[in-house]
């Protein structure tokens, strides 16, 4: 049956193949990815005359030569060959006007005699900020009908990216249905594997449409990606300066994990719009999230069903939530895809088979490579499962397996733990001040809001405690999570004789409540703080609001022990089960909705700003954003330019000075004279580079060369990663005889 049934999966899959080209190809030919309409009517001056679809300029609106009658919004465009198609009519020559940035690139006529004038005009890198204006020629009348932005090719592959991504997707499909004999299971298991589907569309629906929304942490993570692209480019890999960012002042990135940032770099590299890899990011962290939690709940209960109804729940945690619709914090997303696998190795190490300790280090490599906030996040996790287990672990000698871990993880992460240390210490970073001084009470949630299961989209993620409950976004544990707590209580008081799953259910339960209460304003923060160690070591969190994802995933796991391993729960699973999954999807369409409905800017893949986009926490102590505007020195500075690699300038100088450059100071900066002799470098004023500059003329050069122990950390990490793949698949090669 199996063989026979391979025929109808290469014809279905070829047909399927065959419509999705089909439709791609017409999309590129006949939809709106060659040409793009830059004039709407919108950005010119109220009182011109725009009937009939058109703007009418003469001279009785009294207009001096080269007044600006309309303008374009600025786009972004990659770099590329393009044509700017303008319908116009008028009494004399006309000019139109091409800037980037603010700078003007070129300019051209539109010549009297003509109704429809193409310019062709060649970018040789990305444009961030392109925009057009059209000049009044000071004389007699004109009209301005259409302008359009032409390519040959496409301006971006995102239609063709998504034909890939279906096709493969279509494909490990068929390959999977093949190898199972899916034709010839039961509708049952047929109707469940389509569900898994239908979850799968579902999750990721709010990622169906061509723009992105640009609050919480949006504009930040879009311009991480954007300038790993240019970095990609540049050669440079890993990334430990994004040298062309922040408005080519350059920006740090060693102090945020970037490895999974390098796959919607590479879709950008592959010509995909920013706004379309963001969503391809997220659709696959959707589905990963998926993966994780059910293979994990299905290890540790050895129950598909358990492990089914967990990952609903898990991947509709209101708190993993919240962060994708409404904070767009895509690190905390990427940890919370590696926490359930945390859980699977903290149970055998703990419980289970101590073996199987390389589940733990899978998990802290994943959350090191996300977020360094969830990370500490899951040392605290460790360290109070040792405390509590302490006579287990010394008893049956588990701690030799924890600490195999622990050194693994370090060695994996080498190539990351190494430079983020370094510039900690030798940036003199925002970072180290700030962490120290903020208040982390004031980001408490009140006890109310764990009930406000319709709080919505807010302008503010959390408000200081001081000013109330406004306009925040909400902060609820759900009506899920309500019942999901309900049944681990009961479970945990009533339920006699417990199993070693049915225990970890209990202790679940009880870090949930804790990590639920460390979360409201009722814990005694304010308190706490006063000890000056233990008020640093907190503000490492940032925001008590953050306890909770560990809150409601406890909630969860006990919940679900206690409806499968008590009797009365079990007896009306059916029930509950709807009740669980109707009420966490409606809150997830809930959010979802508030999130894309929201009045607020938004971009597409024209409209991607990422000049922007940076942390106030990684820059040196004492920046100043007014300051970076310009070159400061005693000296005469000529000819400063910035690539991708590197800044140039000339200078001239009576004695020995410096200049403070339009550029942020961080550790592993160099400065060359042309004849190879090493200037000083160190921190100006405002946080800007400042070089040192002997008497005399000169061409300097100023270059990012990070310390070698950096790419021998990496070539450690890479070798560790291969040793490490090495002992899984000889586990496996193990297991399997």
């Amino acid at each position: 049956m199996k063989e026979k049934n391979l025929k109808k999966y290469i014809l279905a899959e070829a047909f399927l193949i065959a419509v999705v080209l089909l439709w791609a190809f017409l999309k590129v030919q006949m939809d709106d990815e060659r040409y793009y309409m830059l004039f709407d009517f919108e950005n010119k001056p109220e009182n011109f005359d725009s009937s009939g679809g058109v703007i009418n300029i003469d001279e009785g609106l009294g207009l001096a030569a080269d007044s600006v009658i309309a303008t374009i919004p600025a786009i972004h465009l990659q770099g590329g060959e393009y044509t700017l198609e303008i319908d116009h009519q008028g009494d004399v020559d006309a000019k139109v006007v091409l800037y980037n940035e603010g700078a003007v690139t070129e300019s051209f006529i539109l010549p009297k005699d003509e109704l429809l004038t193409k310019y062709e005009f060649n970018a040789p890198g990305d444009l961030y900020s392109f925009s057009v204006d059209f000049l009044y020629p000071g004389e007699g009348s004109f009209t301005l009908k259409h302008a359009y932005l032409r390519t040959d090719g496409v301006f971006y592959t995102d239609t063709i990216a998504a034909a890939v991504f279906l096709i493969l997707l279509s494909i490990l499909f068929a390959i999977w249905a093949y190898r199972t004999d899916f034709a010839s299971k039961s509708d049952r298991e047929k109707l469940i594997v389509f569900g898994v589907i239908g979850f799968a569309i579902f999750i990721n629906y709010h990622n169906y449409w061509s723009f992105t929304k640009n609050g919480g942490d949006m504009q930040y993570h879009l311009a991480r990606i954007e300038n790993l692209k240019n970095e990609l480019f540049a050669g440079q890999f890993p990334a430990y300066i994004y040298f062309i960012q922040n408005k080519y002042r350059g920006y740090l990135a060693a102090m945020y994990p970037e490895t999974f940032l390098y796959i919607p770099a590479l879709l950008r590299v592959a010509g995909v719009s920013l706004a379309v890899a963001w969503k391809y990011f997220m659709i696959i962290i959707n589905i990963s999230t998926m993966a994780a939690s059910y293979y994990a709940a299905k290890r540790i209960s050895s129950r598909r069903d358990f492990a089914l109804l967990f990952m609903v729940l898990y991947t509709l945690l209101p708190y993993r939530i919240e962060l994708i619709a409404y904070r767009n914090a895509i690190g905390e997303i990427l940890a919370l895809v590696f926490l359930p696998i945390l859980l699977l190795g903290l149970y055998e190490v703990t419980v289970g088979d101590k073996n199987k300790w390389y589940y733990l280090v899978i998990a802290m490599t994943g959350m090191i490579n996300s977020h360094i906030i969830s990370s500490v996040f899951a040392v605290c996790l460790i360290a109070l499962t040792v405390i509590c287990f302490a006579p287990n672990f010394i008893r049956n000698r588990r701690l030799l397996p924890l600490i195999y871990a622990g050194l693994w993880s370090a060695v994996l992460n080498m190539g990351f733990i190494l430079p983020f240390l370094y510039h900690y210490r030798y940036s003199d970073l925002a970072l180290s001040s700030t962490l120290g001084t903020m208040d982390f009470s004031e980001s408490a949630v009140f006890p109310a809001q764990l009930f406000m299961l319709f709080a919505g989209k807010g302008a503010h993620s959390s408000n200081k405690v001081s000013l109330g409950i406004f306009n925040e976004c909400s902060l609820t544990l759900g009506a899920a999570g309500f019942i999901l707590l309900g049944m681990g209580l009961y479970f945990a008081v009533f339920k006699r004789n417990k199993t070693r799953l049915e225990k970890a259910g209990t202790f679940s339960l009880i870090l949930g409540l804790a990590f639920m209460f460390m979360s409201i304003t009722w814990f005694p923060w304010q308190t706490l703080q006063k000890f000056d160690l233990l008020n640093r070591f907190v503000s490492q969190f940032q925001f008590p609001t953050r306890f909770r994802q560990y809150g409601e995933t406890f909630i969860a796991v006990s919940g679900c022990i206690a409806l499968f391993g008590y009797g009365f729960f079990y007896k009306r699973r059916a029930a509950i089960i709807t009740a669980l999954t109707v009420t966490a999807v409606f809150y997830c369409i809930f959010t979802y909705d508030s999130d894309l409905k929201a009045d607020e800017n938004y971009t597409d893949a024209f409209g991607a700003s990422v000049q922007e986009g940076n942390y106030k926490d990684y820059v040196p102590v004492g920046y100043s954003g007014s300051a970076m505007e310009e070159n400061t020195s005693e000296a005469d500075i000529s000819g400063y330019t910035v690539n991708s690699r590197e800044v140039k300038f000339n200078y001239s100088a009576r004695e020995d000075t410096y200049a403070d450059i339009m550029r942020i100071y961080y550790a592993g900066y160099k400065a060359y004279l042309s004849d190879g002799t090493a200037l000083q470098v160190s921190k100006g004023d405002g946080g800007r580079l400042r070089v040192a500059l002997p008497a005399g003329d000169g061409s300097v050069t100023v270059v990012y060369e990070p310390p070698v122990f950096f790419k021998l950390s990496f070539i450690i990490s890479l070798v560790g990663w291969v040793l490490f793949c090495g002992y899984y698949l000889y586990r496996i090669y193990c297991n399997h005889n």
